[in-house]
């Protein structure tokens, strides 16, 4: 029979401790193989951290029917950014609770094709993030 002792059961219990704070920071993450996606989707990768489809329409185009359909299931966006050139680009980010995504959105140069990648993310404290110009930050 093996004895415990006070410094095993300690270290014991600091190891269950890290596991139950790692197992719960991966739990706020948000899986985006269950995001919303436009009808005409066609999937590139699918993974729970990150998942990339190609959409129909324009980079803006896309870029404003993504920010709908996470805006209608309860995303919050606060940061925006695009660019035209030399590739239209668009990247947006959303929170909803403590989990967080990165939506980027650009035309696929060796096709042409409009491309949408969800990416989760984890929000590391509660600060109000920055708000985007014509963005409302609600809290």
């Amino acid at each position: 029979m093996r004895r415990i002792t006070r410094t095993s059961m300690l270290a014991g219990l600091g190891l269950a401790a890290i596991v139950g704070v790692a197992g719960a920071a991966a739990q706020v993450y948000v899986d985006t193989t269950d995001l919303p996606r436009a009808a005409g989707t066609h999937l590139t990768l699918a993974h729970p951290a990150s998942t990339s489809f190609i959409t129909p329409g324009t980079v803006a185009e896309a870029g404003e029917t993504y920010r709908k359909i996470l805006v209608d299931a309860g995303w919050q966006q606060y940061d925006q950014l695009a660019a035209s050139d030399p590739t239209p680009t668009r990247i947006m980010r959303f929170r909803k609770g403590v989990q967080g995504l990165s939506v980027f959105v650009i035309r696929e140069p060796r096709h042409g094709d409009t491309s949408v990648n969800y990416t989760a993310e984890l929000l590391v404290n509660d600060a109000v993030a920055p708000q985007a110009p014509g963005v409302p930050n609600e809290r």
